[in-house]
C-alpha cells in the first residue's frame, strides 16, 4: 500500500510539475525566429498578411541578424484571442523584447505601419522600450 502512495505521490507531483512549468506563454501574435546575431531586426506586416511577407527580406539579413516576424493574432491564418486591442498589442510586443532579453531591436515594418494609427502602435512600443529599458 505505501508504494501505491509512494509511486502515485511522484505521479501527480510530475504531472503537475510538468502542467505547471512546462506552459509557454502566449503572446497576441505568431513569432517566427531565425537568423542569427546580436543585432535584432522585428519584422511587422500588415494587417491581413502574415508574417512570411518578410521571407525575401529577412534572407538578407538572416546572416547577420536574428530576425523575428510577426503574424498578428486574427490575421493571415492565426487564431483570434480575445482583447484584441492596440494597448494589448502594444503590452506584449514589449514583454516579449523583454523576456527574451532583445537588446534595442530595429523595427521593420510594411506601408501600411506607416500610416496613421498603425504607425502610433510602433511608436508607443518603441517609446516603451526606450522608458523601460534603460
Amino acid at each position: 500500500m505505501n508504494k501505491i502512495k509512494f509511486f502515485s505521490t511522484v505521479f501527480l507531483f510530475t504531472a503537475l510539475s510538468v502542467n505547471l512549468f512546462g506552459q509557454n506563454k502566449s503572446y497576441p501574435f505568431d513569432i517566427k525566429i531565425s537568423g542569427q546575431g546580436k543585432q535584432s531586426i522585428i519584422f511587422i506586416p500588415g494587417f491581413a498578411s502574415s508574417g512570411e511577407v518578410w521571407n525575401e527580406t529577412k534572407s538578407i539579413y538572416e546572416k547577420d541578424f536574428t530576425c523575428y516576424s510577426l503574424t498578428m493574432a486574427g490575421f493571415a491564418g492565426v487564431k483570434a484571442q480575445p482583447n484584441a486591442t492596440f494597448t494589448n498589442w502594444e503590452t506584449n510586443i514589449v514583454n516579449y523584447i523583454k523576456e527574451n532579453k532583445i537588446e534595442k531591436p530595429t523595427f521593420n515594418r510594411t506601408q501600411v505601419w506607416e500610416e496613421g494609427w498603425l504607425w502610433l502602435l510602433l511608436l508607443t512600443i518603441q517609446n516603451l522600450l526606450k522608458n523601460n529599458c534603460s
